[in-house]
């Protein structure tokens, strides 16, 4: 049998037109998640800002929403190549959906701190520290213990909305993304069988 000139030349089996394929929907599918997150960022927002940075159940079901969302477009993506996919496919387009997903997310961050509420990075500083020391009254916590414990929680959020800050939810996602990445396609990965009966 003749090969295909297009498939791989590693030999990874995989044509350069399902490549741009995965890619393509790759693109597609991280402009929908991360316009999807934005959504919900701006619905927090006008509803109570303060929610993601001082509501652990709620932070849990925002995280639960996510995974549920990258699962879904996982599969979408898998269906878009014809329900296969090897791992090293599945890897690169599962990353570049999640990356694309993280960049508009950045870029929502920069603008809800630096343009749409300049003063929300202060207001949840102040928010959290409440929250931290209403907790630590409830259970008994006083003296350098509390004191110390407050100091380290205005440390944490000192930088709230900054550059730095920014830049550091960046390059975390991206570590975040390429460990999800590697799961995902490890769990979502469906070889073609190689072998195939005909009537």
């Amino acid at each position: 049998m003749e090969e295909n000139p297009k498939t791989d030349p590693f030999g990874d089996g995989v044509t350069e037109e399902t490549k741009k394929i995965a890619r393509d929907n790759a693109l597609k599918f991280g402009l929908y998640l991360g316009a999807i997150g934005i959504l919900i960022g701006l619905a927090v927002y006008f509803f109570n800002p303060f929610l993601l940075f001082t509501n652990l159940p709620f932070i849990f079901l925002i995280i639960l929403i996510t995974i549920a969302l990258e699962v879904y477009f996982c599969v979408e993506l898998r269906k878009s190549l014809g329900g296969f996919w090897n791992f090293k496919l599945a890897f690169s387009s599962i990353f570049i959906m999640l990356l694309i997903s993280a960049v508009l997310s950045i870029i929502y961050q920069t603008l809800l701190f630096k343009v749409i509420d300049k003063e929300l990075p202060e207001k949840i500083r102040n928010s959290t520290l409440e929250m931290v020391k209403k907790i630590y009254s409830d259970a008994g916590i006083t003296g350098d213990k509390y004191d110390k414990g407050i100091q380290e929680t205005n440390d944490r959020l000192k930088d709230l909305g900054s550059p730095v800050y920014l830049l550091k939810n960046f390059f975390m996602g991206i570590l975040v993304n390429t460990i999800l990445a590697l799961i995902l396609a490890a769990i979502f990965k469906k070889e073609k069988p190689i072998f195939s009966t005909s009537a």
